[in-house]
């Protein structure tokens, strides 16, 4: 084979490895967003506490009434003046929902003491076949009125709950929904739970900025009222009213972000005191409830007694985090992928000199491989928001509001690998190098703090605060980025054909 020949095979091997790339990029992030909703225990992440001190839990109670203002964030609950005179008259907290924050996870938390983490319910959205073991409300006398989703309230074993599983009505929104509530709230039953949820509703539709979310917690606060009026707290009724998540201004949650996974939230009765706000976490008051309906919760809880919680904060606690060794793994790959980078042919490291080197300034390298990539993820930033489990952006198939926010940085990709091309004169696979490794590098590190390879070991959910959402937007750009990159080989090849084309002697002329 002559060196043409070679170099052609070479030059359409490279392209087809592109593009097979490319395709095969969108299929990995499909499959990894799919994981996103795989049930999956891990022990690892049980929480461990910064200290060990024991005190009083919460005295039992002849009747407990549990009501969840779903998807109510705390800035604007601070502002509903039924909640506020509830709080007034109780125990006012700021409560760590844990991660995710999604609502029948979270809780799956309330009901049994166990983080997601610890449950492996963490992005589960249908009805559970089963009540978790030793859940609170198989073990009392309990009843539940949810104003749609039934499937959650049917979830957890309670002995009445309403809604019929299934599709819910409007009459049941409109009007049966309240009426069924403070039924509950009026009955004898030992424990009545009532989940609202129109505020997050309003907040997956229209944002947690918007005047129909400010509205849908006023009409919950103004229910809030009609039910505390009908059972209000004393001696033997506890009340706790709690949110699970907010929202996003622009509408979503899951992320850990404080604004989202921070809640309002106030017990009031028994024998509590008004006291001034304290931070504690959902598995605290998940012991808190077990302790005024005098059960027990799962063998493996371990939220600490009332007055523990209420004098240590333990912020940050119950949320998942990579160890030493993933750290140290994470910053090898991510100091390969620099050194990658390094420009001249006395600089570069071994595995970097396949190609040949990057011609061209030293700047050329560096802006090549991390310019489009840190333009890319600003770009993504401010077009839809950062990356993280609460931004819907994270999870459609195509990822299209992350490829838009990423233009910026492939557009720079194109200008910069068009003046190495072209000006310098730097071979394709140089430039492909240089492009991607920084890439990889960013992708491979992303993928090992979310627990990438452990979902392919132990088939866990690869989710973890920060880095998931990470790994979805870099795998859209990494595979826009091949299939440019693709383009621009064929363009370079066709005009370097058309080139020699014209340089080609004519025939000599016979006469």
């Amino acid at each position: 084979m002559t060196a043409r020949l070679r170099s052609i095979a070479a030059r359409t091997a490279l392209i087809v490895g592109l593009m097979g790339a490319s395709f095969g990029l969108g299929e990995l992030r499909r499959g990894f967003i799919r994981h996103f909703f795989v049930d999956g225990a891990v022990p690892a992440d049980r929480p461990i506490w910064t200290t060990s001190a024991v005190g009083d839990g919460l005295e039992p109670a002849e009747r407990v009434r549990v009501v969840l203002l779903d998807g109510l964030s705390s800035a604007v609950a601070d502002d509903l003046p039924s909640l506020s005179g509830i709080c007034a008259s109780g125990q006012e907290l700021r409560v760590d929902v844990g991660f995710p924050t999604v609502s029948l996870p979270v809780q799956s938390t309330l009901w049994t003491g166990l983080t997601q983490q610890q449950s492996g319910l963490q992005f589960h959205i249908g009805r559970l076949k089963a009540a978790p073991r030793r859940a609170l409300p198989p073990q009392v006398d309990s009843v539940a009125v949810a104003e749609s989703h039934p499937e959650i309230v049917h979830s957890f074993g309670f002995r009445r709950a309403l809604p019929p599983d299934g599709p819910v009505s409007d009459a049941w929104r409109e009007t049966e929904f309240a009426a069924a509530a403070l039924a509950a709230v009026r009955s004898s039953a030992r424990l009545a739970f009532i989940h609202v949820l129109r505020i997050d509703e309003a907040g997956h539709a229209h944002g947690g900025a918007s005047l129909e979310y400010a509205a849908a917690a006023r009409w919950s606060d103004e229910l809030l009222a009609t039910l505390w009026a009908a059972q209000p707290a004393d001696e033997q009724t506890v009340w706790v009213v709690l949110s699970d998540h907010g929202h996003r201004d622009a509408g979503g949650h899951g992320g850990a972000e404080p604004s989202i996974r921070m809640v309002r939230a106030c017990v009031s009765g028994g024998k509590l005191q008004p006291a001034e706000r304290r931070q504690i976490h959902l598995i605290d008051l998940a012991r808190a409830l077990a302790d005024v309906l005098d059960l027990h919760l799962h063998p493996a809880a371990v939220g600490r007694a009332w007055q523990v919680a209420l004098a240590d904060p333990a912020r940050g606690a119950t949320l998942p985090r990579p160890g030493p060794t993933r750290w140290l793994i994470a910053g090898v790959i991510a100091l390969a992928g620099f050194l990658s980078l390094r420009t001249g042919p006395r600089q570069h490291v071994p595995w970097s000199r396949l190609g040949g080197v990057l011609a061209g300034p030293r700047w050329l390298g560096p802006a090549l491989g991390l310019g489009w990539l840190v333009l890319g993820v600003l770009g993504v930033a401010l077009h839809c928001g950062w990356p993280t489990l609460s931004n819907p952006a994270v999870f459609p198939p195509l990822g299209g509001e992350l490829l838009q926010g990423s233009v910026p940085g492939l557009l720079l990709l194109v200008s910069l690998a068009t003046l190495a091309m072209r000006r310098r004169d730097s071979g394709g696979v140089a430039v492909v190098r240089t492009v991607l490794l920084p890439w990889a590098a960013a992708t491979a590190v992303a993928l090992l703090m979310c627990r990438g390879p452990d979902t392919v070991l132990f088939g866990t959910p690869p989710l973890m605060p920060w880095s998931t959402g990470l790994v979805s937007m870099l795998l859209v750009q990494g595979r826009a980025a091949c299939l440019l990159l693709a383009l621009l080989l064929v363009v370079r090849a066709g005009l370097r054909w058309v080139r020699g084309r014209r340089r080609r002697p004519r025939p000599a002329d016979p006469a």
